[in-house]
């Protein structure tokens, strides 16, 4: 499978995209990276659609700009330019603002642990502010390894592999608001949760999600916590 990248053009000029194939990897990171695959289109097709604007600005987009969301977020071009690239593909879904982080990823982070059927497990992930819950019981299998996937921006969002897992009892997650735009207040609105099958629907720069699910949610002290009956994408809204 081929993987849009951008090609770096010389100084002053724009970039270009070429499609470049993937080097050999693991099973994981052929997985993670079929996922992005769709978000890194968008992108590279934003990126083509602003090319004049991103000539005009203070430099041209180099060659990791779309991956770096500190970068392009300073791009109100680009910004604008993605929000109706999302927007066209998924307008029939409800949309939600999500919760943000005052700190983007640049990259998409990633984290495991590993629960069995008979104890279950649990872990806390300061770096994303996520607690994770699984009670006994909830597997089908006498383990397995969890890995969750903070998505690339400021939008509190996730994915979780094994993709599509059924739980036979719902587990826990818990996002603490700490870090985010929430961190402290006392009126945290409306917070919620919602479900979403693909990365390329929550815009990285807005922190807009596109959802196949609303999900109910409650809050208490400084975290939010909703619970999940399978895997696939995962955010805290504000609206």
């Amino acid at each position: 499978m081929k993987v849009p990248r951008l090609k770096h053009s010389p100084r002053g000029t724009c970039v270009t995209a070429q499609l470049i194939s993937p080097p050999k990897t693991t099973t994981m990171r052929i997985a993670l990276r079929s996922r992005f695959t769709r978000r890194a289109a968008a992108l590279l097709a934003i990126a083509a659609a602003t090319t004049v604007a991103a000539c005009n600005s203070d430099r041209a987009l180099g060659p990791n700009d779309t991956n770096n969301a500190s970068i392009v977020s300073r791009n109100s071009s680009v910004k604008k330019g993605l929000d109706l690239v999302v927007k066209s593909a998924y307008a029939a879904l409800p949309s939600k603002q999500a919760l943000m982080r005052d700190t983007a990823f640049d990259t998409p982070v990633s984290r495991s642990l590993t629960v069995t059927s008979a104890a279950g497990g649990d872990a806390f992930f300061a770096d994303l502010g996520l607690y994770i819950y699984v009670p006994a019981g909830a597997i089908d299998t006498p383990s397995m390894t969890i890995t969750v996937v903070a998505l690339p921006g400021r939008a509190v969002a996730y994915e979780f592999y094994p993709e599509g897992t059924h739980f036979l009892t719902p587990i826990s997650l818990e996002q603490d608001l700490k870090g985010t735009s929430l961190a402290g207040a006392k009126n945290k609105g409306r917070l919620g949760a919602g479900y979403f099958k693909d990365a390329a629907q929550v815009n990285p720069l807005t922190g807009l999600v596109y959802l196949n699910e609303v999900l109910w949610a409650n809050w208490k002290s400084n975290r939010v916590q909703w619970d999940v009956n399978h895997f696939s994408g995962y955010m805290v809204s504000m609206d």
